[in-house]
């Protein structure tokens, strides 16, 4: 799943380390497509996971990280995250609300490494 890294990658080299960059409407557009494809890329992972190990079947994308949860895959603070961002992509994805600029921050600030971690969990558990 190469493309969480590289969708990562471009996150941070727009950002800089810098969170008020996101302050930016530029910076900001070239970060949220980023950040889509890196959920995507994890909610299609979360998918194959739990179809390749047939721990039942999720009626909606949320619902797989609560599956990998219960057969203790990821934890629960993972499945939380996941979840997090299962809805800042469907925001983006469906453009039904304006993006949460906070709740943007909070994710290039403190989750970028949660998506690594997520990827890392479910290829580590088989």
């Amino acid at each position: 799943m190469r493309i969480i890294e590289r969708s990562l990658d471009r996150v941070r080299q727009e950002v800089g380390g810098d969170a008020g960059r996101l302050a930016h409407h530029a910076i900001e557009e070239a970060l949220v497509p980023n950040l889509q494809r890196a959920g995507e890329a994890a909610i299609d992972l979360a998918m194959h996971a739990v179809g390749w190990r047939r721990l039942g079947i999720p009626h909606e994308s949320r619902e797989a990280s609560s599956l990998l949860e219960a057969a203790r895959i990821i934890d629960a603070a993972a499945a939380g995250r996941m979840r997090t961002r299962v809805g800042l992509r469907s925001i983006v994805v469906h453009a039904d609300q304006e993006i949460d600029r906070a709740r943007l921050v909070s994710i290039v600030q403190n989750d970028l490494d949660g998506f690594v971690s997520f990827r890392t969990a479910i290829v580590q558990s088989g």
